[in-house]
């Protein structure tokens, strides 16, 4: 079964429970107060941005998953705003092989912290949120010794980076302080300097890369929520 394959009944195994917990959830919900979640998610369709001529072409897939804080505001007209944010423990890489070296790009860690704007109804939450994202990623090389003569290594550096998350959501109560919640970002990492170490003396070449990282991101948790 292909990725498109699984992602569908990913999808339509959600919409079925998600109906299935409609049905039994209570007729009307307050979303205000402050909510606690966990999640798991999968990076698909992601991109390496930098120098190698290869990155823009590679995909870069992987999972993550975290717990995510917030507040939210119903107001009387059924809408609700809040502020979220979000920190993952991620394993989103890539490794390329070069004829003298391979290159392993990877996510350690991905946030977000979000504005969200949406409406309620029946125990139901549909919302559009962006804002700030940023993540760890380290770019590690393990050079061969090509040409003949030439030193075997491995050099390495760790970046933070910053950028911009869009997307959109929804929750369904599932019992009175606990609800399902499916979530799509873009998330966008903005290009750093990578400047690997330790590097022999003999190495003629350049230690110095430009790294960025974008993406889709797909995630669902339970979130709890404190009245």
């Amino acid at each position: 079964m292909n990725r498109a394959a699984r992602m569908m009944l990913a999808v339509v195994g959600f919409v079925t429970f998600s109906a299935a917990a409609s049905a039994q959830s209570p007729s009307t919900s307050n979303w205000t107060g402050t909510h606690f979640g966990l999640f798991s998610g999968y990076a698909v369709g992601g991109h390496w941005k930098g120098t190698a001529d290869d990155y823009p072409h590679q995909p870069v897939n992987g999972w993550f998953g975290g717990a995510a804080i917030g507040y939210d505001q119903q107001l009387s007209s059924g809408w609700v705003i809040g502020l979220e944010g979000d920190l993952a423990v991620a394993d989103i890489k890539l490794t390329d092989n070069y004829f003298d070296a391979a290159a392993t790009s990877r996510i350690n860690y991905l946030g977000t912290l979000r504005p969200r704007v949406g409406y309620a109804w029946g125990g139901k939450l549909i919302y559009l949120t962006g804002g700030l994202a940023f993540g760890q990623m380290t770019l590690t090389i393990n050079h061969w010794g090509v040409p003949p003569g030439s030193e075997v290594f491995q050099a390495s550096d760790t970046q933070w980076h910053w950028g911009y998350a869009l997307g959109g959501g929804a929750e369904i109560v599932l019992f009175n302080n606990i609800s399902l919640k499916a979530e799509y970002l873009w998330v966008d990492l903005q290009t750093q300097t990578y400047t690997l170490a330790p590097v022999p003396t003999t190495f003629t070449g350049s230690n110095r890369a430009d790294m960025g990282w974008s993406g889709n991101t797909v995630k669902v948790g339970l979130t709890w929520r404190f009245h």
